[in-house]
């Protein structure tokens, strides 16, 4: 008797297929990406900086941005409470902020929030709710990572080299087919270590594994590349992007204490396409004109651009 068949995974190549897509509120950054769409669903993007370089001030504007277009509720009860969540934060770092979130955008009535104590408890946790159909999972942070045979031990024991960097090279792997299924986005905060190599091009290089640049489709660096009193300027450069071409890079501007500022964003764009007009410290936009770039902001109707 012949053997059937098993067609699960298999498709025509000529079969059109939908993406959910995941923008952020900088329509510059949007259009760097190669898509005003934002990021495509199923994609491993990795966002790496230096500490304080606005690494999770981007990730919680994906999260907040993706609440508003509407993503998929999953069912969750915890103890006697059972809510509608559609988007995961894994902090390890245990530095989130319910507040800043909110100020950012968040839903966070609808965000869960998993503080795991290492890594092997928690990996299968979002394997559990991707499969859900959670389509916005942020990872904070790949430096945190730990495994549970270095959580038991003692601080004086010897540390066994490379032990979580082993483990996710063989979870990110298990990772890509669950997150494509789901038509989810899957964010890496990561950032910089001193890079011991003699051999070595850079002084510095990511925490992880090989595997995490290989497998993310997207790789932000942020760079803050100037501070004022209440905003700070954010270079973002997309170093790798296999939905558009690589290098391209967007400037953008980050709030102290509220976020990102898609509204200083849509004015350099107004700017660029001529929607505005520049004539020294003076703006002009629809017969109105406003003195200086903050004053901009509050006067024109940017919404109507």
């Amino acid at each position: 008797m012949a053997k059937k068949l098993n067609l699960d995974g298999m498709d025509f190549g000529d079969t059109p297929r939908s993406y959910q897509y995941f923008p952020s509120s900088i329509r510059s950054l949007n259009r760097a990406m190669g898509s005003t769409k934002g990021v495509r669903g199923g994609t491993i993007m990795q966002l790496l900086a230096e500490p304080g370089h606005g690494k999770t001030t981007l990730a919680l504007d994906y999260v907040a941005q993706a609440q508003k277009r509407g993503i998929k509720d999953v069912s969750l009860t915890i103890g006697k409470n059972t809510r509608m969540i559609n988007a995961l934060f894994v902090d390890l770092e245990r530095t989130f902020d319910s507040e800043y979130a909110k100020t950012i955008g968040v839903d966070v009535s609808k965000l869960l929030v998993y503080r795991p104590d290492y890594a092997e408890q928690c990996l299968p946790q979002i394997e559990y709710f991707l499969n859900q159909g959670i389509q916005v999972v942020v990872f904070d942070s790949v430096p945190a990572i730990v495994t549970k045979d270095e959580f038991e031990k003692e601080v004086d024991d010897p540390a066994r080299m490379a032990g979580a960097a082993n483990l996710l090279s063989r979870w990110i792997v298990r990772l890509i087919g669950p997150v494509d299924n789901a038509d989810a986005l899957f964010i890496f905060i990561n950032q910089y270590r001193a890079n011991l190599s003699p051999m070595a091009r850079s002084e510095k290089k990511p925490f992880g594994p090989r595997s995490l640049r290989y497998f993310s489709r997207i790789i932000l660096d942020l760079v803050k590349i100037r501070n004022e009193e209440d905003k700070s300027h954010i270079q973002a450069t997309i170093s790798k992007n296999k939905q558009a071409a690589e290098g391209q890079k967007c400037d953008y501007l980050m709030l102290k204490g509220k976020g990102l500022a898609p509204a200083y964003d849509l004015m350099s764009l107004a700017l660029e396409y001529d929607i505005i007009h520049k004539s020294g410290a003076w703006y002009e936009y629809q017969g109105q004109k406003a003195q200086g770039l903050d004053n901009c902001v509050l006067v024109f109707d940017l919404d109507a651009i």
